[in-house]
């Protein structure tokens, strides 16, 4: 995997889907432009990597059979890579992880660990799989 720095102040997220594709910033920016205004969403960051031929598995904080945080959370590694959307000080931020728990921050390259203090919560994991060329 390649670190991808983020360009724009709110283009975590495009960042991820340049790291999880292989594409780069700008080429990513270009799939997202017309949903792009302060950011993206988890359901543009699944529909652009699915167009990429990504399948994703996601999982919530909160397990919706239980309606109960998940114990334990965040879960481990479950996938080749994922985008982790986490709530932070300024608002929501999304980073990748990889299947060895190696985080890949857009913003600060020296946070390498969900545990770091600036996530304050771990909101959802998306693992992706690369099904289709």
């Amino acid at each position: 995997m390649i670190y991808v720095r983020q360009e724009d102040p709110n283009g975590c997220l495009v960042a991820c889907i340049a790291m999880v594709s292989g594409l780069t910033y700008g080429a990513a920016m270009d799939l997202v432009r017309p949903a792009f205004r302060d950011g993206l969403n988890s359901f543009v960051v699944d529909a652009v990597l699915g167009d990429l031929g990504f399948a994703n598995l996601d999982r919530t904080m909160f397990d919706p059979k239980f309606n109960a945080k998940r114990d334990p959370w965040p879960v481990a590694p479950f996938a080749p890579v994922h985008v982790v959307h986490a709530s932070m000080a300024g608002g929501f931020h999304g980073l990748v992880m990889l299947a060895d728990g190696t985080i890949f921050d857009p913003w600060n390259r020296d946070r390498t660990s969900l545990s770091h203090a600036d996530y304050r919560e771990i909101n959802r994991i998306s693992g992706y799989w690369k099904v289709l060329p």
